[in-house]
C-alpha cells in the first residue's frame, strides 16, 4: 500500500472481469514499463516484418530466368529490417525503374501494400501500448481499512461532524468551479483529476420547465429550471462493484421563484423594527405526539432595516442574507422539526425547500428584472470613478425573495436499468429508500437496525452502504443553503459592496451552480465506502491494463520466436528433406555480406568459408577489392595485382579456384551444394554457363538452364567432372 492507494493487481468492474484486471504502481515504476512497452513494440514489428519478409521472398523465388526487377526485390526482401526501410527503397526502386511498363512494375504491389499494412498495423499497435496504460489511467484503488461513515448521532462530536460538512461543500463549491463550469483549464490544471469521473453527467436540463407547484403560486409558468441526472452507475460515483452488485442513481432538482403577494405580511416588533412574515406555512413544533404548526415560516427585518437612509451601509461590506426553510417527508409525512407547508406548495413525491434571498444592504448598479433578485427600486445615486460621476442605483423591491425547490431520488438495482421495473419511484429522500428496498431484499426492520442499516449480504450492502452515505453526507440543498450561505451564490463574483451588472436569468445560473455543488459533493461523499471498493484518480500513480499487457508481451514473444525459429526449421526441412532448394540458397546468397562475397569472388578472391552461413568469413590476412571509380558513373570493385597476386600464391587458394572467369547470376540446380558460385563465359554472350561445387568437390558447369543434352567429361589436369548442356540461341 502506498499513500492509501493499493499497489498490486485488481479488478475494475466496471471494465469487465477480463478487460477490468488492472495493475497499479508507483508513477516511478511506471514510466519505465511505458518505456519498455513501446520500444518491446518496436522490436515485434521488425520481428514480424522479417517474417514476411521471408514469406514473400520464398513465394517469389523461382529458378527460372528472370528480369533485374525480379531480383533487386528478391534482395529489397531479403534485406530490409523494418516495413517503412522497405517501403522506401521499393518507392526509390520504382522511381528508377519508372519508365518500364506498368505491368512489370505490377509486381511490386503486394510488396509494396503489405509495407504500408505493416507499418499502420504497428503504429496502430503502438498507440495500444500507450493505451495499456493512458486507457485505464490514473484510476486507482483506495486501501482504506479503517474506512467508516461516521457517527454523530449523539451529538458528543457535532463540532467536528458540522466542521466537517462546511469544509466538504467548500471544497465541493471550489470542485464545480473548475471541473463543472465551462472552464478552458479544467484539464490543464490536475484539479479535476480526483474522481472517477470528472463530473457527474446532467442528462436532461431544462430552464424552460413547468412550475413544480400550484401554478398560481409561482412567479413564471414556463421558465423554471428541472435538472436530471438520468440513471448513474456505482462506476460513475467510482464505486467497484461487480456487474451483477452494481446499482443506478437518479436525481432531479425543480425550482421556480414564489409569488409573494397575498402570501407576507408586515409587523413591528416591540423595538419599532419592521418585519417581513411569510406565510407558506409553518415549522413543526412541540412533541412527536403532540406537534403544532408555527403561524409563519419565514421572518426577515423589512427593507427600512436592510437599507437605513444615507446610505451608509456602502461602506459596510454588505452582502446578501440566504435562508431557507425544509420539508422532509417519510412515508408521506412531515418528519418532526421540518416545515408543514401551505397546499399549494405540498409535493408528496419529494422533499421542498424554499430559499429565501435577502438583499441585505447591497445594492445594483443597473436594475435588474430578474424573477428573484428583484432589484427594480429606485435608491440614491451612486458616484464611481468608472462611471465619471453619479448615475442610478437599484435595491430588492421586497425584503426577502422565496424560491421554491423540489428535490426527488431514485435508486435502481442495476447500473443502466432497462425498464422502470428494476428501478424504486422517484421520490423524496427517506420514501426513495424505502421504496427501493424489495429491489436489494431489504426489509423496514433491517433499515431500522441500530447503529445504522446493515447487512451482511453483498446483494442488501451494496445498496445499503452508498444510501447511508449519501443521506449522511452534504448532499441536499439545504444543507449547501444552511453552510454556505450567501457564498452558494453565483453573482458573488460581481459583487464588491455593490452589485456590478449581472445576467437577466441570474437565479438560473444560481440554481445550475448549486446543481454542481451537490453533485460534486456526491462524487466526495462517495469516498467513505468499504476498503478496496472505491476508485480515484491519483497523479502519483500508474495503472495497466494488465489484459493489455499480457496480450502485448505474450503476443510479441510468440512473433519474435516465430521470427527467430522459422529460417532454422527451413533450414532443417532443405537439410533432410531437400525441400525447395533453390528458394533456400537464394534467401542465403540474397544476403548483403553472402552478395558481398560473390562479388569478390567474381575477382578471384575466393579464399572464403562459411559460404552457406549468414556470414561468410576469409582467411585473417586475405586483402578484398577496393572501389574504382574512374567512370564516377559507373564505379567497380577493382582487385590490385598485388593482391591478385597474394590470392594466387597461396597453395590452398589456387586448389579452390582455377580460374578468374566472369560470374553471371542464373538460376540452378542447388542439390548438395556447400559452397555456391554462378559462373559465365563470356559476359552477355548467348551462351552463359553455370558452375558450382558440389559436396563431393566436383564442380558442374551449365550452358544453360534448359538442360537439353548432359555430355560427361572428365578433366585429369583438375580432377574434376564437367557437365555441360547446349540449346538453341533462341530458346
Amino acid at each position: 500500500m502506498d499513500s492509501g492507494v493499493y499497489i498490486g493487481t485488481w479488478t475494475n468492474w466496471s471494465r469487465g472481469p477480463v478487460f477490468g484486471r488492472t495493475l497499479t504502481i508507483t508513477r516511478e515504476s511506471g514510466n519505465p514499463l511505458i518505456a519498455f512497452t513501446a520500444v518491446f513494440v518496436g522490436f515485434v514489428a521488425s520481428r514480424f516484418w522479417r517474417i514476411v519478409c521471408l514469406c514473400l521472398h520464398r513465394c517469389y523465388s523461382t529458378s527460372q530466368p528472370r528480369e533485374t526487377t525480379h531480383h533487386q526485390r528478391q534482395i529489397i526482401l531479403r534485406n530490409s529490417t523494418a516495413p517503412e526501410a522497405a517501403l522506401w527503397t521499393t518507392l526509390t526502386l520504382l522511381w528508377a525503374w519508372r519508365k518500364l511498363p506498368n505491368r512489370k512494375l505490377a509486381g511490386f504491389l503486394p510488396t509494396l501494400l503489405l509495407a504500408v499494412i505493416c507499418i499502420a498495423a504497428f503504429t496502430a499497435a503502438s498507440g495500444f501500448s500507450s493505451s495499456i496504460s493512458t486507457a485505464v489511467g490514473d484510476e486507482v484503488l483506495i486501501s482504506a481499512p479503517n474506512c467508516a461513515i461516521p457517527d454523530g448521532g449523539d451529538g458528543s462530536d457535532s463540532t467536528l461532524t458540522y466542521s466537517d460538512v462546511s469544509g466538504k461543500l467548500n471544497d465541493a463549491a471550489n470542485y464545480a468551479q473548475q471541473c463543472y463550469e465551462d472552464n478552458e483549464n479544467k484539464n490543464i490544471t490536475g484539479a479535476c483529476n480526483k474522481f472517477a469521473r470528472t463530473a457527474l453527467k446532467t442528462s436532461s436540463a431544462s430552464y424552460n420547465a413547468s412550475c413544480p407547484f400550484d401554478n398560481k403560486i409561482c412567479r413564471n409558468q414556463d421558465s423554471n429550471v428541472r435538472l436530471d441526472t438520468g440513471y448513474i452507475g456505482n462506476d460513475e460515483l467510482g464505486l467497484n462493484l461487480p456487474a451483477g452488485l452494481g446499482f443506478g442513481w437518479r436525481y432531479v432538482l425543480h425550482c421556480a421563484p414564489l409569488e409573494t403577494e397575498g402570501y407576507t405580511d408586515h409587523v413591528v416588533d416591540e423595538q419599532g423594527i419592521g418585519h417581513a412574515r411569510f406565510y407558506y406555512g409553518g415549522n413543526l413544533v412541540g412533541p412527536i405526539d403532540n406537534q403544532t404548526v408555527e403561524e409563519y415560516l419565514y421572518d426577515v427585518e423589512d427593507s427600512d432595516y436592510q437599507y437605513p437612509r444615507g446610505g451608509r451601509h456602502l461602506l459596510s461590506g454588505s452582502n446578501y442574507r440566504v435562508s431557507f426553510a425544509e420539508s422532509v417527508r417519510a412515508q408521506g409525512q412531515v418528519l418532526p422539526g421540518f416545515a408543514k407547508l401551505i397546499p399549494e406548495l405540498t409535493r408528496l413525491d419529494g422533499d421542498t425547500t424554499l430559499v429565501f434571498l435577502s438583499g441585505n444592504g447591497v445594492v445594483f448598479s443597473e436594475r435588474m428584472d430578474d424573477d428573484w433578485y428583484r432589484a427594480t427600486q429606485r435608491a440614491p445615486d451612486l458616484y464611481t470613478l468608472a462611471g465619471k460621476g453619479y448615475h442610478p442605483s437599484y435595491i430588492p423591491e421586497i425584503a426577502s425573495s422565496p424560491m421554491g425547490c423540489v428535490e426527488q431520488w431514485q435508486w435502481c438495482d442495476s447500473a443502466s436499468p432497462s425498464d422502470e421495473s428494476h428501478c424504486g419511484p422517484l421520490a423524496s429522500l427517506f420514501d426513495s429508500f424505502y421504496g427501493a428496498g424489495p429491489l436489494f431484499n431489504v426489509s423496514e426492520e433491517e433499515f431500522a437496525s441500530p447503529p445504522r442499516p446493515s447487512s451482511p449480504d453483498k446483494s442488501k450492502a451494496r445498496f445499503l452502504w452508498p444510501a447511508q452515505i449519501l443521506q449522511q453526507n452534504p448532499t441536499i440543498l439545504a444543507q449547501l443553503i444552511g453552510f454556505l450561505g450567501a457564498k452558494s451564490l453565483k453573482s458573488q463574483a460581481q459583487l464588491l459592496n455593490v452589485q456590478w451588472p449581472i445576467p437577466r436569468n441570474q437565479w438560473q445560473l444560481d440554481v445550475t451552480w448549486w446543481w454542481h455543488t451537490i453533485l460534486a459533493s456526491v462524487q466526495a461523499s462517495c469516498r467513505i465506502h468499504r476498503p478496496r471498493l472505491r476508485i480515484i484518480r491519483s497523479s502519483e500513480h500508474t495503472s495497466f491494463s494488465l489484459f493489455g499487457l499480457l496480450f502485448a508481451f505474450v503476443t510479441g514473444a510468440v512473433i519474435i520466436i516465430v521470427a527467430y525459429a522459422l529460417e532454422p526449421l527451413l533450414n532443417c526441412f532443405y537439410r533432410y528433406k531437400k525441400y525447395r532448394p533453390y528458394a533456400h540458397f537464394e534467401w542465403m546468397t540474397n544476403g548483403s555480406l553472402q552478395l558481398h562475397r560473390l562479388a569478390h569472388e567474381e575477382l578471384g578472391l575466393q579464399t572464403w568459408s562459411s559460404c552457406t552461413d549468414d556470414i561468410p568469413i576469409t582467411k585473417p590476412d586475405v586483402f578484398l577489392a577496393g572501389i574504382d571509380f574512374t567512370d564516377p558513373e559507373h564505379p567497380v570493385l577493382s582487385a590490385q595485382g598485388d593482391i591478385k597476386d597474394y590470392q594466387r600464391s597461396d597453395p590452398e587458394q589456387e586448389s579452390v579456384s582455377s580460374t578468374n572467369e566472369p560470374r553471371l547470376l542464373l538460376p540452378l540446380d542447388f542439390q548438395n551444394i556447400t559452397e555456391i558460385t554462378i559462373n559465365a563465359e563470356e559476359i552477355g554472350s548467348n551462351r552463359p554457363s553455370v558452375s558450382s561445387v558440389s559436396s563431393e568437390g566436383s564442380e558442374v558447369n551449365l550452358a544453360n538452364h534448359g538442360h537439353n543434352d548432359q555430355i560427361p567429361a572428365h578433366d585429369d589436369q583438375t580432377n574434376r567432372t564437367t557437365a555441360t548442356t547446349t540449346h538453341d540461341s533462341g530458346s
